[in-house]
């Protein structure tokens, strides 16, 4: 294989793990995103934790980010996008166009880690009355008001961040924030273990009752068929 890099084009998660794992297999390759900042939605949309351990998005980011900034074996390029490209692997020619013009770079292969767009639900279709009622959000206003602490319901304004709340867990008080319940019940809450055991509760109920229902049925026809022995 000629010893050109790789061409990863998107500086999202997914792009900033594919340049750390190709520099990790001993490869140099070339980072490119049309933005002027690496971190892709997690960054711009604001997120307010991702999976799967629900740290802060922001951190999460800046530790991928700068795993990829300090290594030699990547070339980061900001405010780039591709602009064409010509021939096969493992000789590529791709030209790659930023505020300083245009260059051609020779590549071995490419790896597409573009991300994806929010669904906007669009003035001109209305979908969803997003644009109609006031209580109709979007994930990304979501997060924007998570990661904020100020969620509120657009249509009275009032807070409904205390739904749940780390902050009485973390004083040790015992008590959360959710009308006061124990310290564990809350632990539920906020690792999401709650409705899990919901669902299990749910599903071993309806298992019971499809048990009792067998066998009164059964013991129904057992009583039908020993009354018309008897006759």
């Amino acid at each position: 294989m000629p010893n050109l890099p790789v061409l990863v084009i998107g500086g999202g998660p997914a792009g900033l793990e594919a340049a750390k794992g190709i520099a990790d297999l001993g490869y140099n390759s070339i980072l490119v995103d049309k933005a002027d900042f690496l971190g892709g939605n997690p960054i711009f949309a604001d997120y307010a934790a991702i999976t799967p351990d629900m740290r802060s998005a922001e951190e999460a980011m800046d530790e991928m980010i700068a795993k990829v900034m300090v290594n030699p074996s990547v070339d980061v390029r900001l405010n780039t996008t591709v602009a064409a490209s010509e021939g096969d692997a493992p000789n590529l020619n791709v030209k790659l166009v930023n505020g300083k013009g245009e260059e051609t770079v020779g590549v071995g292969s490419v790896v597409v880690a573009t991300g994806f767009q929010h669904f906007d639900p669009g003035k001109e279709t209305q979908m969803y009355g997003y644009y109609e009622f006031d209580d109709v959000i979007t994930l990304v206003d979501a997060e924007r008001m998570l990661k904020g602490g100020n969620f509120i319901q657009p249509s009275t304004g009032k807070n409904q961040s205390k739904c749940v709340s780390s902050n009485a867990l973390a004083a040790g008080t015992g008590r959360s924030a959710i009308s006061g319940v124990p310290k564990f019940v809350a632990g539920l809450l906020q690792k999401k273990q709650l409705k899990f055991v919901i669902y299990f509760l749910i599903v071993g109920s309806l298992c019971f009752i499809s048990i009792c229902a067998c066998m009164d049925f059964g013991k129904m026809n057992f009583i039908g068929r020993r009354r018309k022995s008897i006759r």
